[in-house]
């Protein structure tokens, strides 16, 4: 089955047809009924002036008849005059014939008629007293000149759509040129991550060079996004690799020791519970990531921060046995309460786990402000502006901290989806300072 084509191009071509068809036809009209209406109103004053000839001839009789006839300069082919008296009735050359075939004619708005094919007569009367003149002045040229006009018009305007149309096709597709080009670019590029993903540069119409920008800048963000989700698989592949290989240590040293020595079978059990909370907290988190990730904000609620506060800090105190030190001054907050009580309690089990014991964690509360307070080694300038990347651990020195690198990570998406600002601040003499700046 034809399908025809939908390229600019041709669309361009198309419109130009029906444009051109439409001035054409338009064109056609006015240049014909301009022509027409001058040519017949010029025969209508060849009638006219021949009346108004007829009226000051005043012929009564034969003799004036003749004279007039013989003194007029009308062309007997196509023009026919007939005067009728009370007595008398009076023909022009040809004139009682070319009566006689019109005789069953009809006449056309009070003045045309149709003799044959093709001829077509003006007919004029005019009265002076008792006297009748009839005027028939043939159009057979009005029609020749038409059709003259029109032959000419359609052979002009042929030829100026045919140069033309060929014209607009190469201005289409010279406009069209950088658009293939882009689209070529963007067929050929290699989204296996074996390459950078760059486009040309394109030069042309403006829109077509603002395109170009755009996807360069969306195959940036793309490649970043790429590099990030290969970077995020290789991490949880290797966090998930390490419980995985002290399950397999633990139950191979059970199978090959525990019936010579179950002494040590215990020992290998609090092992593998171990491992497995492990996992189980890295499984969560990856769940926690990639849920709040894909779904919008829901239940959002205008609610005072202390109450909420205060829940997640005794909870987070009977279970980590730390003293957390308070200054509250209440503010409201519309967030979802349980997306921002886990962002608070991820950020006070952090600050626990990199902080000693024995300090004190310090949450301030403030006016659309929270700060919380640890008197841990504090992070590395270094490290700041990527201490909430997936997996990103910071300092080498707290390697021995057990963690999956994915808390802060979560703390970050929770915040933006509540649209708290999280600031990293360093705290003297030692330790760190979470502000969450509140809307």
């Amino acid at each position: 089955m034809w399908r025809r084509k939908n390229t600019a191009v041709a669309q361009m071509t198309r419109a130009y047809v029906k444009l051109f068809a439409l001035l054409y036809v338009a064109t056609t009209l006015v240049v014909i009924s301009t022509v027409s209406y001058q040519l017949i109103q010029s025969r209508t004053a060849d009638a006219q002036r021949i009346v108004t000839s007829l009226r000051g001839a005043d012929i009564d009789s034969d003799f004036d008849w003749e004279t007039w006839r013989r003194n007029s300069t009308i062309d007997t082919r196509d023009t026919f005059v007939v005067i009728k008296s009370q007595h008398e009735t009076y023909y022009s050359t040809g004139s009682a014939t070319f009566l006689k075939r019109i005789a069953d004619r009809h006449l056309w708005l009070d003045h045309f008629y149709k003799a044959r094919e093709r001829y077509f007569y003006y007919y004029q009367t005019g009265h002076l007293g008792k006297m009748t003149y009839q005027i028939y002045i043939g159009l057979y040229e009005v029609i020749a000149m038409v059709e003259t006009v029109s032959t000419a018009l359609l052979v002009t305007l042929t030829v100026i759509f045919i140069l033309t149309i060929f014209v607009i096709r190469q201005l289409a597709k010279d406009l069209n040129a950088p658009l293939l080009t882009l689209t070529q670019a963007v067929k050929t590029l290699d989204y296996s991550g074996t390459q950078d993903l760059v486009l040309p540069n394109i030069e042309g119409a403006e829109e077509i060079e603002t395109l170009n920008r755009y996807l360069q800048s969306w195959l940036k963000q793309l490649q970043t996004q790429l590099a990030k989700e290969r970077a995020f698989i290789s991490n949880a592949s290797h966090e998930l690799k390490t419980p995985l290989a002290g399950f397999r240590g633990n139950i191979d040293l059970i199978k090959r020791r525990g019936t010579d020595h179950p002494e040590i079978i215990p020992t290998a059990i609090a092992n593998l519970d171990q491992e497995s909370r492990r996992m189980q907290n890295l499984v969560a988190t990856l769940l926690a990531l990639s849920k709040t990730a894909n779904q919008p904000v829901m239940n959002q609620e205008t609610v005072q921060v202390v109450p909420i506060l205060e829940r997640v800090i005794h909870a987070f105190e009977i279970d980590t046995q730390r003293v957390v030190e308070r200054q509250f001054e209440d503010f409201s907050v519309t967030v979802n309460v349980d997306e921002f009580s886990q962002l608070i309690r991820i950020i006070l089990d952090n600050a626990a786990k990199y902080s000693p014991e024995s300090t004190v964690i310090t949450v301030l509360c403030g006016p659309k402000q929270i700060q919380m307070i640890d008197q841990g080694s504090g992070i590395a300038d270094h490290d700041k502006p990527h201490i909430f990347e997936q997996f990103y651990r910071g300092d080498k020195s707290h390697s021995d901290i057990s963690g999956s690198g994915l808390g802060l990570a979560l703390a970050k998406q929770l915040a933006d989806r509540q649209h708290v600002q999280i600031t990293l601040l360093d705290h003297h003499p030692t330790g760190t300072i979470v502000r969450l700046d509140c809307r």
